[in-house]
């Protein structure tokens, strides 16, 4: 079947077309006084996917930006994996020790939500996202380590939004094959063809992928 052409929206393209220079971010008024201390901590020299953990973390917010979402929740984006978490092990700031700082630096709700989305299982969220596990009121029931946690409607909100942003930013071929049953993967790996989900699918590979 084929799919329609959609409306051209002026509206949307003229949000969307300063987002496409690669300094918008230092320009955003929200946004830009946390850019310094996320590039201090090397951010630009991790590599992610496709290019590095800045870039990705960037082309997510700038999704979030072009979606007209609050501050809190562009922050979430832009910081989204700078305490680890079970897909990335690329710890920028220590939970342990710097959540004070974090939170100095972008607000209690922010960092909140942050910390949230790093140390919650995010796939047991997007399971129980895709299997309606949400409550009336829309909030969700997290199990970790024998521990519940229950997320708050606005929290379920948010974590959904950020993860549809950093999915669309990340995903290739690859990924298809390695991840054709997600979430549910990790407990189906007889479904899995990792032969031919070897990175970076079929491209072949360039001189900065050497």
């Amino acid at each position: 079947m084929p799919i329609p052409f959609q409306t051209f929206d002026p509206d949307l393209f003229a949000r969307a077309q300063p987002l496409l220079d690669d300094e918008w971010l230092a320009r955003d008024p929200e946004l830009a006084p946390v850019l310094p201390t996320v590039l201090a901590r090397n951010v630009g020299q991790d590599w992610h996917k496709a290019g590095t953990f800045r870039h990705h973390l960037v082309g997510v917010t700038r999704s979030l930006t072009v979606w007209q979402q609050p501050r809190d929740v562009r922050l979430l984006g832009l910081l989204h994996s700078v305490y680890g978490n079970a897909f990335v092990d690329l710890v920028k700031f220590d939970p342990a020790s710097e959540r004070a700082r974090l939170r100095e630096l972008v607000g209690e709700s922010a960092e909140h939500l942050v910390y949230l989305f790093c140390t919650q299982s995010r796939t047991q969220f997007v399971q129980k996202v895709l299997g309606q596990g949400m409550e009336e009121d829309g909030s969700l029931l997290l199990d970790k380590d024998g521990t519940q946690h229950r997320l708050t409607p606005y929290e379920v909100a948010a974590f959904t939004i950020v993860s549809m942003a950093d999915t669309i930013e990340q995903w290739f071929s690859w990924q298809d094959d390695i991840y054709s049953r997600f979430p549910h993967v990790q407990h189906r790996p007889q479904a899995v063809h990792w032969a031919a989900s070897l990175w970076p699918g079929p491209m072949r590979p360039t001189g900065r992928m050497v």
